[in-house]
């Protein structure tokens, strides 16, 4: 619980464009996770990270970027007016440039993943046009408070007992 709460959390803040970075520093992310499952697990130093990981119910850091990767874009994908849609579009620039696996923009990373789903219809709840802090105040009736508590006036006890 420690790992997922406080080390996990650190990790995946921003693994989107983490995703990126070069492989040297992904193995220092690969290296905190397989230290911090380690002790968690109690386990020997010269175990496996894949049995560390299969035994403590944690998927490798590189799939959960890729996981997120795919929920952000599908979140896009389903959101009209979306402001960043545009970056999960066909562009010719994704065919012009030679990419590796680390300098692929997200749209390449994702393509293959959205063209083997292309039977679903992609539709987010609509947030209503204006914010929740924008509304109109409640009238919120309290004048059952300044009449005084029980013991100063019990009327109200009986006033209250014949609300439906």
């Amino acid at each position: 619980m420690i790992y997922r709460s406080l080390i996990r959390s650190t990790i995946d803040y921003g693994a989107i464009a983490l995703h990126s970075m070069s492989k040297h520093n992904k193995k220092k992310l690969d290296g905190i996770q397989t230290k911090a499952l380690r002790i968690a697990s109690g386990a020997i130093c010269g175990t496996a990270n894949s049995a560390i990981q299969v035994d403590m119910g944690e998927p490798p850091l590189q799939l959960r970027r890729l996981q997120q990767q795919l929920q952000y874009a599908a979140e896009v994908k389903a959101t009209r007016n979306h402001p960043t849609r545009k970056v999960f579009e066909e562009h010719w620039t994704n065919r012009w440039r030679q990419y590796n696996d680390n300098t692929a923009q997200i749209y390449c990373k994702v393509r293959d993943f959205f063209m083997l789903k292309n039977d679903i219809t992609w539709e987010a709840p609509l947030y209503p046009p204006e914010p929740p802090w924008r509304r109109k105040e409640l009238c919120v009736d309290i004048s059952v408070s300044k009449e005084g508590n029980k013991k100063q006036n019990p009327e109200i006890i009986a006033c209250c007992s014949q609300w439906p």
